[in-house]
């Protein structure tokens, strides 16, 4: 082949590769988007329960407190607290408009103590709600919100160990 011949050929394959290739580049207008990234504060909630010592079985004349309930969030912030009885105890039947709970004895479990979860005097705001006592409304940031576990007045209590337990979330109304 001469060399004009070779010379036309290598011309015609390379532009003939020019023309399927696609040049690389950034076209058109933009479109923007954005994103709120909110990173919120870890709310690590305690709650802890301490009962008095020295009950007694009796006949319970009196709406008498048997526990005391103290929740408090490490986070810095003020919070209400939404508290219910732990799933494993039977909140079926109520009779109060306080979240309540039935409780069996370890021992016996035919002996059963009718509990309610209610708030304390220095909390007003404590109201019942859906299943929860709503407590600490009007709480200030890093203060340990108080509420209580009643024995309603009228109830005859069997001597046993009686297991009680609840649950607290933050609460936003």
């Amino acid at each position: 082949m001469s060399m004009m011949k070779k010379t036309m050929l290598a011309t015609v394959i390379l532009a003939g590769a020019g023309m399927g290739v696609a040049q690389a580049g950034v076209n058109g207008s933009g479109i923007n988007a954005t994103a709120d990234l909110v990173f919120s504060n870890a709310t690590n909630v305690s709650n802890a329960i301490t009962a008095p010592t020295g009950l007694t079985a009796r006949k319970s004349a009196d709406n008498n407190v048997i526990a005391t309930g103290l929740i408090r969030s490490i986070d810095g912030l003020a919070h209400a607290y939404a508290v219910r009885f732990s799933p494993d105890i039977d909140t079926s039947t109520g009779g109060t408009s306080m979240p309540s709970a039935v409780v069996s004895g370890k021992n016996d479990s035919a002996n059963k103590v009718t509990l309610v979860l209610n708030g304390v005097a220095s909390d007003s705001s404590a109201m019942p709600k859906d299943g929860y006592l709503i407590v600490g409304l009007g709480s200030t940031a890093n203060e340990t919100v108080k509420y209580s576990i009643v024995m309603p007045a009228g109830q005859t209590v069997a001597a046993d160990t009686y297991t009680v337990g609840t649950v607290a979330y933050t609460y936003t109304s």
